[in-house]
């Protein structure tokens, strides 16, 4: 009846693989053993119940990090943090005595401890809201049935009458029974079917846990694993796919010749400063383009020599990986070639290079053949000279010496010491990659435990090494695995749903529709289910490292199994059905039914027909289905290596003709990823538009196709260079390349640069013919899927006067801008969404990864426009939340159908992020937005009761701009600070040298130490000269005379106000260079609102992660890092001040580190009042005088808070 799962199935397979401490599990056993000697049914239960707690509290939850214990009406409960053990439980517990009759089985959970634990969860999670709970757990001392977190809600916390009823009965009185029985054992029973648990009986443990050999034993691993934080818990893990080992990195940099740092919040990588070595390889590299006129420029010296040293990092790295798997493959033979003992120097590593992956084994010299017996040929495609190097040089052109080892190395002696002194460079590397894994020893059956293992290295280290490196000067970073798990998982699925429903004539609405209608037992039906998914055409158009492709190869497999149609590449097909294939953690994991991980063993019939059908699918999805396009070549390379890793994980040994067994090659998959401009093109993209209506048109768009597909199974590379050749001139033909003339008169300053931007063009309409029909007509992509670059248009001025300029005509035949969300002062990821809506056929899917500024800045008026207009269905909203570890970026991720909009946006707002819990966090926080109430003014849906709220209060008040007369006022911008402000003991020196100084000085604030409504206290002063100033005291009539010369106008202030002009002219250089200033260098820049600075005001700074409001009548002056209101009322200063006033910041000013950006665009909206009640100056002023004392002002605070709710109508506890 219900789905019992071991600790195997239950347990993410990543983490099953990893290796466990001899400590931890010894420790582990010794307190099972404790247990086992203690528990005593005729004991009372709570004696047995610490018995428990004694158990996880010394072994897996010890010291401070956790704690163990009872908690309120609950028996008890696991938490991450001592200090929250008042707070959020993680794991809730019921707990029943030994044999007592009320305690669930594996044949029936209808009893009183299941009903309890589902009372114990509807209190924590609706009635404490609290979201944290994970697991929730059924124990007697001998058996756990544990529960996720996920199934109960799912079953119990969404069905909202149940749960009111629940509420409402559960009064704290002693009608428990009630509950259970009339309430939960119902429902209960209605999902019965539903349930599913972990189920774990400590028995089968109980003869042999005296034993040393039970560390060694699976089964007992797999309860160590299952008991753990990081399954309980879900925390994370050494082996997390997506984390960059942080040692590794700085190491690897080093060994490069670089080091990353951090300039003004801005992440970069450099030459190395202290300690640079001569024969690192980036300094090595530098000095050889000593000798090439092209790149002497310093700045482009470096990106050429890092440029090269990135390729050769990378294949080395790309290497070390296929050892791995080797190793892997072939347990008893040593098959390690990346050391010493096979290449000496750099001429060796290039020989192995080019001579060797390069060449098919029959090609390969006698001496390469022995030096090198073990490596396979891969690819043509895969090393090959790159551009760069043909320019250049090979790794062999730069000279190999000794280095100096990192401080911090990972290399240990022969005495288990950090290792010290010289090393030669390649040796170093080849060492240090050496002294990680990077997958084998995870491969291997005697890996459950460890005393000191290998930290393990993922193949995804080849994108964040890249990202981490490159990325940040494209305004593009890695993104991580949880977010392109989830994007893809949801996206990709509902494509395939639409896919089957267009070509089936089905009305599936969900996943589990869709396969209960799939008859998978039937081969035609699979072969048919096969051809659909596989005709999904899937693009990134800011492709980057590859990440988005790599995990949407593994999500349509993952769809294969699921749906039942994953099969074998027999002449008869075969399911494989006695196999879990599935996504965790952003990896495909395959495992049997017993839940242990699959493992490619060549000797195995099955394994070798489980192998070989994972290879062949991944190509078959590579070639037909992943599509990507990157402005950078050296993410375009990326991407290619990630993808072929992909493959190479799953390559299989075959008998070749000679009767020897090799491994498989790898197909040109290169083809599929192209280097080029994705938002430019000559050619306007439109969907079911002819790429060209000449005649033979149609044949050569047939031969097109031939080609491509011949490409990506050429062997040789002469064959392919003629297979491409053939492509270029059939590509030339039909969408001809546009001419520029570069030697034209009188052509624009900018010329060149626009050229420059144009040669990189991506011609959409005939890159990709897979999704051309034969006809020629472009069909689109069914998903576009990425995480575009983020960069503010004002510093791609070239780029975005192109972008500007671009026209195309609509599937309507309408002609219009390309880029209808363009704007001079917006972002580069607008245009992305734009252009991804132009490749997507109707009815297809997209999803990006983006800031959420444009929900509320003025930029993003046009994106809204397009999202009410298009069809944005979801939108998830990460709030303050730092998806991007080197970015301070506040994202969303959105997805979007290409058709009409139906109505209704599902929105969920998330405070806080567990990777692990990704997926049900949204969808408890997810709300339901009629789009109709929405218009393309600043979206406030934060949640449905703000966006009511606020929809009320807009009907019926005015705004903060009107109330305020429309404008507020910037402070003092001088353009040099360090002359036109000074301290208070600068500012008295002057004023004894020369009192008239007074005339010219004001109390000046800088904007730090501040506090609402606390009085400002200026702890500096500007010397006030605006502009004119000169000219009104020489007594100058500005309409009939003309400005006097310089010379005359400082004589004439040096004689009025000499101590200021002392002070001023030395910085006379400077203030000449000024944008900004007035008639002369002396004089501050014109402002049409000077004298509202002498009127009363309430100031506030423009950043604020609190509000912070401050009313002053003292003539104060401050600088541009505060704005004032011109008003006299301090009624709106207590509304500014009140919650309700930082509520309505938060809906209508973009988010900025931790708090607001109060641009007055946005700021001028929140709706006020049209008149304020007296009360709120009253409590204003009392605040004022009462502020020093903490516990009155937190009294008015409070009344204060109350007195604006009644205004607004607002409950505070439901913001």
């Amino acid at each position: 009846m219900y789905k019992i799962l071991t600790p195997n199935q239950s347990v993410l397979k990543a983490y099953l693989k990893e290796s466990v401490s001899l400590n931890e599990l010894q420790a582990f056993r010794n307190a099972m053993q404790t247990l086992f000697m203690r528990i005593n049914p005729s004991e009372s239960e709570e004696f047995n119940k610490n018995l428990v707690i004694d158990f996880l509290s010394q072994s897996l939850y010890k010291g401070n990090s956790y704690m163990v214990n009872t908690y309120y009406r609950t028996d008890l409960a696991i938490y991450s943090n001592v200090n929250l053990h008042n707070g959020h439980p993680m794991v809730l517990f019921e707990f029943k005595g030994p044999s007592r009759p009320d305690m669930v089985s594996i044949n029936d959970l209808k009893k009183k401890s299941l009903y309890e634990l589902v009372l114990y969860y509807i209190r924590e999670e609706i009635q404490k809201k609290n979201t944290d709970v994970k697991h929730l757990i059924i124990t007697n001392c001998w058996e756990y049935f544990i529960f996720e977190k996920k199934l109960f809600y799912q079953l119990f916390a969404k069905d909202r009458k149940f749960v009111q009823n629940i509420l409402n009965a559960d009064t704290g009185g002693d009608n428990t029974d009630y509950i259970y029985n009339a309430i939960i054992k119902p429902k209960v029973e209605e999902i019965e079917s539903k349930l599913q648990f972990t189920y774990l009986d400590l028995k089968r443990f109980e003869k042999n846990i005296g034993s040393e050999d039970i560390l060694n034993n699976k089964y007992f691993v797999s309860a160590y694993k299952l008991f753990s934080p990081v399954h309980l818990l879900k925390q994370p893990f050494k082996s997390d796919h997506n984390t960059l080992n942080k040692n590794f990195y700085k190491e690897l940099l080093y060994i490069m010749g670089v080091e990353e740092i951090v300039d003004k919040e801005t992440h970069k990588i450099i030459r190395l400063k202290e300690n640079k070595q001569d024969y690192s390889l980036l300094e090595q590299t530098y000095a050889k383009l000593e000798d090439y006129s092209s790149v002497t420029d310093e700045e482009k010296r470096f990106e050429t020599a890092l440029g090269l040293v990135l390729i050769w990092v990378n294949r080395i790295l790309f290497l070390k990986l296929l050892e791995s798997q080797l190793k892997s493959f072939n347990i008893d033979t040593d098959v390690k070639f990346l050391n010493t003992e096979h290449i000496n120097d750099y001429d060796g590593l290039n020989d192995l290079f080019f001579k060797v992956l390069a060449k098919p084994l029959k090609e390969r010299s006698k001496e390469l053949d022995m030096q090198f017996p073990n490596v396979p040929y891969l690819n043509s495609s895969l090393f090959e000279m790159s551009k760069i190097e043909e320019t250049y040089f090979a790794v062999s052109g730069i000279r190999l010496g000794e280095m100096e080892i990192y401080k911090q190395t990972v290399l240990k002696d022969d005495k288990g010491r950090k290792r010290t002194g010289k090393i030669k460079t390649l040796d170093y590397f080849l060492s240090f990659l050496d002294a990680y894994d990077f997958g084998a020893e995870h491969s291997s059956e005697n890996s459950l435990i460890h005393e000191n293992s290998k930290t393990l290295i993922n193949a995804s280290v080849l994108g964040l090494i890249f990202e981490k490196i490159n990325g940040y000067k494209d305004g593009s970073f890695f993104t991580p695995g949880y977010i392109t798990q989830y994007i893809c998982h949801k996206t990709l699925r509902r494509a395939v749903i639409d896919k089957f429903n267009k070509l089936k004539g089905w009305n599936c609405a969900d996943f589990e529709d869709l396969k209960d209608r799939i008859e998978y037992g039937q081969r035609e039906v699979r072969i048919e289910a096969n051809q659909i998914i596989n005709s999904i055409k899937i693009c990134d158009p800011a492709v980057g490292s590859g990440h988005f492709l790599v995990s949407a190869l593994n999500e349509l497999i993952a769809i294969k199994s699921e749906l039942g149609v994953l099969q074998d590449r027999q002449e008869q097909p075969k399911r494989i059905k006695d196999y879990d294939v599935r996504v965790e953690q952003d990896e495909l994991v395959i495992s049997d039914e017993d839940g242990d991980y699959f493992k490619y063993n060549p000797s195995d019939t099955t394994s070798q027909r489980i192998q070989e059908a994972l290879f062949e699918e991944k190509q078959e999805i590579i070639e037909n289905c992943l599509f990507g396009v990157d402005l950078n070549p050296k993410s375009v390379e990326i991407c290619r290596l990630r993808l072929w890793i992909e493959l190479l994980k799953n390559a299989y040994y075959y008998r070749n003709e000679d009767g020897k067994r090799v491994l498989q090659t790898l197909p040109n998959i290169d083809i599929n990823i192209k280097c080029g401009n994705s938002l430019a093109s000559n050619h306007p993209v439109c969907i079911g538009r002819k790429v060209n209506n000449i005649d033979g048109a149609q044949a050569s768009i047939r031969d097109y196709k031939w080609y491509v597909r011949e490409y990506k199974r050429c062997r040789s590379k002469a064959l392919k260079r003629k297979v491409n050749d053939n492509i270029t001139l059939i590509k030339s033909k039909l969408l001809p390349t546009r001419q520029y003339n570069l030697f034209e008169e009188n052509i624009s300053a900018n010329f060149r640069d626009e050229y420059n931007i144009k040669k990189q063009t991506l011609e959409w309409m005939i890159e990709f013919p897979e999704v051309l029909s034969d006809d020629g007509t472009f069909e689109g992509f069914d998903v576009i899927i990425g995480n575009p670059p983020y960069i503010n248009l004002e510093k791609l001025k070239v780029d975005s006067s192109i972008y500007a300029s671009m026209h195309r005509i609509d599937e309507k035949g309408i002609t219009q801008k390309t880029y209808q969300t363009h704007d001079s002062q917006g972002d580069l990821y607008t245009l992305f969404i734009e252009r991804g809506l132009h490749l997507l056929r109707n009815g297809g899917h997209l999803s990006y990864i983006v800031p959420n500024k444009w929900e509320k800045v003025k930029y993003g008026r046009p994106l809204r426009e397009l999202f009410l207009n298009k069809n944005l269905y979801q939108l998830i909203d990460f709030g303050n939340n730092q998806i991007f570890e080197d970015a301070t970026t506040y994202t969303c991720i959105i997805r979007m159908k290409k058709e009409q909009n139906r109505g209704t946006l599902s929105h969920s707002l998330l405070n806080i992020i567990n990777p692990e819990t990704l997926v049900d966090s949204i969808e408890e926080c997810n709300e339901v937005f009629e789009t109709s109430l929405i218009d393309n003014g600043i979206w406030t849906i934060s949640s449905r009761y703000s966006f009511d709220m606020i929809s009320k209060c807009k009907k019926q008040m005015s705004t903060l701009g009107k109330y305020v007369g429309g404008e507020s006022y910037r402070g003092i911008l001088t353009g040099l600070s360090s002359a036109f402000i000074l301290s208070k003991v600068e500012a008295d020196q002057i004023i004894n040298k020369d009192v008239t100084s007074k005339k010219v000085l004001r109390p000046f604030l800088q904007g730090r130490g501040l506090k609402s409504y606390v009085q400002a206290i200026p702890g500096s002063f500007l010397i006030f000269i605006p502009k004119g100033f000169t000219a009104q005291g020489m007594r100058i009539n500005r309409d009939i005379e003309p400005l006097p010369a310089e010379e005359k106008a400082w004589e004439w202030f040096k004689n009025s106000y000499p101590a200021i002009s002392e002070r001023l002219e030395p910085f006379k250089n400077k203030a000449k260079k000024r944008t900004d200033k007035g008639d002369y260098w002396w004089e501050l820049r014109a402002c049409a609102y000077y004298d509202k600075f002498a009127e009363p005001k309430i100031f506030y700074q423009k950043f604020q992660v609190k509000p912070c409001f401050i009313y002053d009548e003292n003539n104060i002056f401050f600088n541009d890092s505060m704005w004032f209101l011109s008003v006299s009322d301090k009624s709106l200063l207590a509304l500014l001040c009140s919650r309700i006033g930082w509520w309505l910041i938060s809906e209508y000013c973009p988010r900025i580190q931790n708090g607001y950006q109060l641009i007055w665009d946005n700021f001028m909206q929140i709706p006020i009042p049209q008149q304020l009640p007296d009360i709120l100056n009253r409590y204003a002023e009392k605040m004022m005088s009462a502020i020093s004392n903490e516990d009155e002002s937190r009294v008015i605070a409070q009344e204060i808070d109350q007195e604006v709710c009644k205004l607004y109508g607002v409950d505070l506890s439901m913001i």
